[in-house]
């Protein structure tokens, strides 16, 4: 067991093979607050394995932290990076997330796949309880082919293309607010409602 200093701010702890870090329980501290910001295992100087990142704001408060795989010191493999309000869980790739789900206040909103922490690719959103959306993806919008559909029942609102978050009627005719969406539910359970009475007839 050693400690080796790389600068002013970080101090390593753990084992050393051939002077290079290696083995579990390696863990670095930030040298200025005492916090410790990594606990995991490396190889050679390198994080690689299981490993456990904590990320403080300017306040010294615990805002984040990953925990899971490593590979060549970067998130590599299944792990679950956790924010103040959010959770991030899947696979990771030289830092990146994926493909995986996102859980905001304990409620499951996204599941997909991601770039830069975005939705990006195909994937299915919840939109507070009240509608999901099952499609493509960009930048965190809804764009490209995907359906639309209350989230009680499933049943269909929408089905076709999307462009920047917004239903492609025609080539000039778009749904893109709130409020038509509403108005879409609220139709919806009318038409339930009719369909129903017919049936009892």
């Amino acid at each position: 067991m050693g400690k080796f200093f790389p600068d002013d701010e970080l101090c390593y702890v753990g084992n050393f093979e051939k002077h290079k870090l290696h083995g579990e329980n390696v863990k670095i501290y930030n040298i200025k607050t005492g916090n410790c910001i990594f606990q995991g295992t490396f190889n050679m100087n390198k994080i690689e394995g299981f490993g456990k990142y904590f990320m403080y704001n300017d306040d010294n408060v615990l805002c984040s932290q990953y925990e899971g795989n490593y590979f060549n010191s970067k998130w590599d493999g299944e792990g679950v990076l956790k924010t103040m309000d959010t959770i991030y869980e899947g696979e990771f790739k030289k830092g990146e997330l994926l493909r995986g789900r996102e859980i905001s206040f304990g409620k499951l909103k996204y599941d997909g796949s991601f770039r830069n922490l975005k939705y990006h690719g195909f994937g299915s959103l919840i939109d507070n309880e009240d509608t999901i959306y099952v499609g493509e993806f960009r930048e965190n919008m809804k764009h490209g082919k995907g359906v639309l559909m209350k989230w009680d029942s499933l049943d269909i609102l929408y089905e076709g293309k999307f462009e920047n978050n917004h239903m492609k009627l025609t080539s000039t005719e778009y749904i893109n607010n709130e409020f038509q969406i509403k108005k879409m539910l609220e139709q919806n359970e009318e038409d339930s409602l009719v369909t129903t009475k017919n049936l009892k007839k």
